[in-house]
């Protein structure tokens, strides 16, 4: 992985939690929050897609809280944790062992397209069983 100075913000991963503080007796909930890219394929048939869009997705307890926003999920959180009673709080913390397993299964990724690209090429000249002829990256 790259040092963190140079890894480009659109390639950081974060973790996100709502800490849920009651007010009356100081305790607290740290509840997950997950955001989601849903991506619109287009149906057979039609010119248009529905755009993509974020989701937000909370889980408190075992009720899921789904938000098309922070502004939509705050007032969500509000309307169930009035501001009388609780203290609602994001956190948000660098998860660097996320970016290395996304590292990981990028680099995974692309030799597995690139061995593909050569068993198709291999496969077109004519040459028979190939899988052995690119090396693994493992040694």
């Amino acid at each position: 992985m790259a040092a963190d100075s140079q890894v480009p913000e659109s390639r950081r991963a974060y973790r996100y939690t709502v800490d849920i503080r009651a007010l009356g007796d100081g305790s607290s909930r740290l509840l997950p929050l997950e955001v989601f890219s849903v991506i619109a394929l287009k149906a057979k048939g039609t010119d248009t897609a529905e755009p993509n869009r974020q989701l937000l997705r909370l889980k408190d307890g075992g009720e899921i809280l789904e938000a098309a926003d922070l502004e939509e999920l705050r007032i969500r959180l509000r309307d169930k944790y009035p501001d009388s009673d609780y203290e609602r709080r994001l956190h948000v913390e660098r998860d660097r062992e996320a970016e290395e397993r996304r590292e990981a299964a990028l680099l995974d990724l692309a030799r597995l397209l690139a061995d593909a690209a050569v068993e198709e090429e291999l496969r077109k000249a004519g040459v028979g069983n190939s899988s052995t002829l690119v090396p693994d990256a493992s040694g």
